[in-house]
């Protein structure tokens, strides 16, 4: 007597090809450096994750939320000085000279 194959793959869930599609697209954002969006998808994907409690999914995208908040702090601490600051660093080393140079400039650029 012939009996039916037993399958040992269930197909997967629906709520987990979705979650797995937003880690892929995240990651590819991450990736290619545009973490604004990449933080966008992580937020949404680590909220998704909770609900249904998938916690190792939740628990990646919060460590790539922490990775992408420490390049965007890093990125604001590597900006340009402003005028006032950069005149204020030539004063500390007795370049009076130079300092008033840069005002002069930033006053041109901002003249109101």
């Amino acid at each position: 007597m012939a009996t039916k194959s037993k399958t040992s793959e269930s197909p997967a869930p629906v709520k987990e090809v979705s979650l797995k599609g937003m880690l892929a697209t995240a990651l590819d954002q991450f990736n290619a450096g545009n973490l604004k969006e990449a933080q966008a998808g992580f937020t949404t994907l680590q909220e998704e994750a909770s609900k249904v409690e998938d916690f190792r999914l939740a628990r990646a995208a919060q460590d790539y939320l922490k990775a992408i908040q420490t390049r965007l702090d890093s990125q604001v601490a590597s900006a340009p000085l402003s005028v006032e600051l950069a005149a204020q660093v030539k004063l500390n080393l007795h370049e009076s000279d130079a300092a008033l140079n840069l005002l002069e400039e930033g006053l041109k650029a901002r003249p109101t």
